[in-house]
């Protein structure tokens, strides 16, 4: 079950990563002035980093045994 989950997460993580390169292709190509395009990227990349990690860490401190241990397949005790 925690395979399932793993493979959930990565499809959502890659998503996030994703999004991210868009963001910044476009505050890169669409910007009027070069310098505040630097700070925004700036700002963004250390946010967006702050934010993902953050969710890496909490996203493993869950104990996905424990929370689905309910679920005995098979051992056959209803």
């Amino acid at each position: 079950m925690s395979n399932i989950i793993g493979i959930f997460y990565s499809v959502i993580f890659l998503s996030f990563a994703l999004a991210a390169l868009f963001i910044v292709f476009h505050i890169v190509r669409y910007s009027i002035n070069k310098t505040s395009s630097l700070v925004m990227l700036v700002v963004f990349i250390s946010v967006f980093s702050v934010l993902l990690i953050s969710n890496m860490v909490l996203f493993f401190s869950v104990p996905w045994e424990q929370m689905f241990d309910f679920i005995n397949l098979g051992g056959g005790n209803f």
